[in-house]
Order: C-alpha cells, then sequence, then structure tokens
C-alpha cells in the first residue's frame, strides 16, 4: 500500500508541475492574452488527463 501512495504522489507531482509549467509558461510569451492563455492551456491539460484515463480503461477494446 506504501509503494501504490508513494506512486500515486509521484505521478501527481510530475503532472502537476508539468501543467503549472505549460500554462504559466505560455502564459507569460502570450502576456497580452494572460487569461485566455490559460483557460486554453488548463483545457487542454484536462483533456490529456481524461485522454489517458480513457486509454487506460480502453485499451484492450480501442486496439481491436
Amino acid at each position: 500500500m506504501g509503494f501504490i501512495a508513494l506512486l500515486i504522489a509521484t505521478a501527481v507531482a510530475i503532472a502537476g508541475s508539468a501543467a503549472y509549467f505549460s500554462i504559466f509558461g505560455l502564459a507569460q510569451i502570450w502576456n497580452a492574452a494572460f487569461w485566455g492563455v490559460v483557460i486554453m492551456a488548463t483545457s487542454l491539460e484536462i483533456g490529456k488527463l481524461v485522454t489517458v484515463s480513457y486509454l487506460y480503461r480502453y485499451w484492450n477494446d480501442t486496439i481491436k
């Protein structure tokens, strides 16, 4: 159980830091449209998580 908790914590930390640098890095590049970029990049990051979750659940059905 300890290893699973460590695995989850590590995955959340990696995904969170990648999302942070992606969202706020893009927002700094296009500073004039800060909130628009934040909303767009946040939706892209959520879409990545949903896609990975879908593939994890339905991988065997998807590749047939």
